[in-house]
């Protein structure tokens, strides 16, 4: 990013590592993607998010602006792209990291595993498969990005 010694000076006061400006980048996409959530939510709309990237993730005009500022040097935007994949049943033993649960995944004796609309971690991904049996099915959504292995959902 071109404009990273500028943003760093406003952000921090003088110059640091780019890791850092990325981490605060996401950061701040990380609040503004949950204040987007959070007004979906308030019209009775579910949906999950991605984790924030930075740079070329979208095309020129894909995305819609929700928020941004400028300083000298520097103009800093976060885009927003909804899209649509249906849920489909997917076995346990192909669940992967960043897919989205569809329907709230249950315990044999009942208890909630995993809520609706969570982004599966590794974490929790192992922790349906020590629960679960391996063909036991649950609703997910899959996308090119959660499953680089599966076709995407239509």
């Amino acid at each position: 990013m071109a404009s990273t010694p500028q943003l760093c000076t406003h952000l921090f006061g003088s110059p640091v590592a780019s890791e850092l400006v990325s981490d605060a980048l996401r950061e701040i996409a990380n609040c503004v993607a949950g204040a987007v959530k959070r007004a979906a939510l308030a019209e009775n709309l579910a949906f999950a998010m991605s984790l924030p990237a930075m740079g070329a993730s979208f095309g020129p005009g894909d995305g819609r602006r929700v928020w941004g500022f400028r300083f000298p040097g520097v103009t800093l935007s976060v885009r927003c792209l909804a899209v649509e994949v249906r849920a489909r049943f997917i076995p346990v033993n192909q669940l992967r990291e960043r897919m989205v649960i569809a329907q709230d995944i249950k315990a044999p004796t009942g208890l909630l595993i995993v809520s609706t609309g969570t982004m599966l971690t590794a974490c929790a991904v192992g922790r349906i498969q020590d629960v679960m049996d391996n063909g036991d099915l649950v609703r997910a959504v899959v996308s090119s990005t959660s499953a680089p292995g599966l076709p995407p959902g239509q």
